[in-house]
């Protein structure tokens, strides 16, 4: 593939307190239809209660979306509004909303962006992509706009991260002679999308 357009991010509101700025690029194969990739980092549901803790309606509501969950909501919205503007000016309505969005599949930043028309690769999936004390869960997404959503035909999450024992085997920590190989890089597993070209 081959880079496209313009390389974009989005500032301000969310994106500045918290939420990584996310950074759009689109890529091409031959003249195929550019696929606009969107990296992404919600702001995470720590320092709750403590820190800088959250208050008002980022506060934990006891809802089981845990601190800064109003944040992230605005993140969605915000990011939704502004890939709607083409940003990497491609043209292309072939998009995927790709990373670390904080937010379980159930809880509200992912139904804002489903409610959109955005399509959960992993929908219906009983899968996980992060591990904390001994709770899994799946924190990683990968969204597909509605055009890109029927050139689907699989996605995985590859285990190679957040099974391993973290202090023992973990990315920060892990010494070369134990650790050859491509597992434990991270404390989140990679995700893999298959689509037809």
């Amino acid at each position: 593939v081959t880079r496209v357009g313009e390389v974009a991010s989005l500032l301000g509101g969310p994106f500045d307190d918290g939420s990584r700025p996310p950074l759009a690029a689109a890529f091409q194969r031959g003249e195929a239809v550019p696929v606009v990739v969107v990296a992404n980092h919600f702001k995470s549901k720590g320092r709750c209660p403590q820190g800088d803790a959250a208050n008002g309606p980022d506060a934990d509501q006891r809802d089981g979306q845990a601190c800064w969950n109003a944040h992230r909501v605005e993140a969605a919205d915000r990011l939704d509004a502004w890939l709607a503007s083409d940003p990497t000016r491609t043209g292309s309505d072939y998009a995927v909303i790709a990373g670390d969005m904080n937010a379980n599949g159930q809880e509200d930043p992912i139904h804002l962006l489903r409610e959109r028309g955005w399509v959960d690769a992993f929908e219906g999936e009983a899968t996980y992509s992060f591990v904390f004390d001994g709770m899994a869960g799946r924190l990683d997404h990968a969204l597909l706009s509605p055009a890109l959503a029927g050139r689907l035909r699989g996605a995985a999450k590859w285990h190679i991260n957040a099974d391993e024992a973290q202090d023992w085997f973990g990315y920060e920590t892990c010494a070369p002679d134990r650790c050859d190989g491509p597992w434990a890089v991270s404390d989140h597993d990679p995700l893999l999308i298959g689509l037809d070209p």
